[in-house]
C-alpha cells in the first residue's frame, strides 16, 4: 500500500512537471528560441536607413463566427495573445521608424454592431500599441511608376519583379521558412518589385506566417520575413498532454490497485 502510494505521488509529480514545463516553452521559450532564427538587416549608415515592420492580415477573431462558438472567448483570449507575443518580439527586433499594416485588421468588421466594432478596435490597439486589392489601384500605378510595392491579403509571401514599363510578370519568387534569406534591391531601374507579406495570424490557414521587415537606405532596400512560431504545435501538445493525464487519472481512480 505504501509502494502504491508512492508511485501515485511519484505520477503526480511527473505530471506537474511535465504541465510546467510544457506551458513555460509554449507560453514564453518558443517565442524567444524563434527569434533567434532571424536575420538581422544592416545598414552602412544608420541616420539615412529607414527600418519598416510590416503586420499583414491579423484579422482578429470576431464574437460571432466562430465555427464551434462555445470555445470563441478562449479563441479570442489565445490569439489576441499570440500576435501581441510575436508582434512585440518583431518590434524589440526590428526597433523600426515605420510600422506599416497591411490587409484586414479584423474577421467581422462588415458585420459588427457599434459596440462590437469599437471593441475590436480597442483589442488591435491593445495587441499592437502597446507599448487590398491591387488590381483596383493599377491607374494610380500607371502614374506613379513606383518602385516598390508592399502588398498582403494573399496569406503567403513572394516576391514578383516586374518590368515598370511592359507591365509584365517575369519573375516570381516564394518566400518561405525553407528559403528565407536577406533580398536586396536596387531601386531606380525600369524594375518594379511586389513584395507580399504573409499574415501574422495562425488562423488564416496557414502555418507560414510572420511579419515583414525592410530596410531602405538611399536606393538600397533590404527585406526578409521574421518568420513566427507554430501555436498549433503547441495548442497539439497541450490537448495531449490534457487527454493523456484524464485518462491516466481516470485509471488510476477506478482501479486502485494499479
Amino acid at each position: 500500500m505504501r509502494r502504491l502510494r508512492k508511485t501515485k505521488v511519484f505520477f503526480l509529480f511527473c505530471a506537474c512537471l511535465t504541465c510546467v514545463v510544457s506551458v513555460l516553452y509554449g507560453e514564453y521559450l518558443v517565442y524567444y528560441l524563434n527569434s533567434t532564427k532571424w536575420l538581422p538587416v544592416s545598414c552602412k549608415n544608420q541616420q539615412e536607413c529607414v527600418r519598416i515592420l510590416f503586420v499583414a492580415d491579423p484579422q482578429i477573431i470576431g464574437n460571432w463566427n466562430e465555427v464551434f462558438h462555445p470555445i470563441t472567448p478562449f479563441s479570442i483570449y489565445d490569439s489576441d495573445r499570440y500576435l501581441k507575443k510575436t508582434f512585440k518580439y518583431a518590434q524589440a527586433f526590428v526597433k523600426p521608424d515605420v510600422i506599416a499594416f497591411l490587409g484586414d485588421l479584423m474577421d467581422e468588421a462588415h458585420i459588427a454592431s457599434d459596440e462590437d466594432f469599437y471593441s475590436y478596435i480597442r483589442r488591435i490597439f491593445n495587441i499592437f500599441l502597446d507599448g487590398s486589392d491591387l488590381s483596383k489601384n493599377v491607374k494610380v500605378i500607371n502614374k506613379m511608376l513606383p518602385h516598390v510595392l508592399f502588398t498582403a491579403h494573399e496569406h503567403k509571401s513572394m516576391i514578383i519583379k516586374t518590368d515598370a514599363l511592359l507591365r509584365q510578370d517575369f519573375h516570381i519568387t516564394p518566400v518561405t521558412p525553407e528559403n528565407t534569406k536577406i533580398f536586396q534591391f536596387t531601386l531606380g531601374s525600369t524594375d518594379m518589385y511586389e513584395i507580399m507579406v504573409p499574415t501574422c495570424s495562425y488562423r488564416m490557414g496557414t502555418t507560414k506566417i510572420g511579419f515583414g521587415y525592410a530596410a531602405i537606405e538611399r536606393n538600397e532596400l533590404k527585406f526578409t520575413i521574421l518568420w513566427s512560431p507554430s501555436r498549433f504545435e503547441v495548442l497539439a501538445v497541450y490537448l495531449f498532454l490534457f487527454i493523456f493525464f484524464t485518462l491516466a487519472a481516470f485509471c488510476i481512480k477506478c482501479c486502485p490497485k494499479i
